[in-house]
């Protein structure tokens, strides 16, 4: 008794347009690299914002006390809705 095997991966097959993948996972490392960016820069400008309110809160507080107030884990959602209702608005 003979047994076939039949098995196939799509790793295994050929790609039918190398230059049109190459170019699509260059676009999506690109559009990757992009978001993490702008992620860090959200980030940054979450925590300047939190550290003049807590400044705005006690003026007569040190740069170090200040910053060690700011909270690492607040969401930009929250951070955002604040800013909105501030007096500039």
């Amino acid at each position: 008794m003979k047994i076939t095997i039949y098995s196939w991966s799509i790793s295994l097959l050929r790609p039918r347009e190398p230059e049109l993948l190459d170019a699509l996972f260059l676009s999506v490392g690109r559009a990757l690299h992009l978001a993490s960016a702008y992620e860090d820069k959200c980030r940054y400008v979450l925590r300047v914002g939190n550290l003049i309110t807590a400044h705005q809160a006690d003026p007569a507080m040190t740069f170090e006390v200040a910053v060690a107030s700011v909270p690492a884990d607040k969401l930009l959602g929250g951070t955002l809705h604040s800013l909105a209702a501030g007096p500039w608005t």
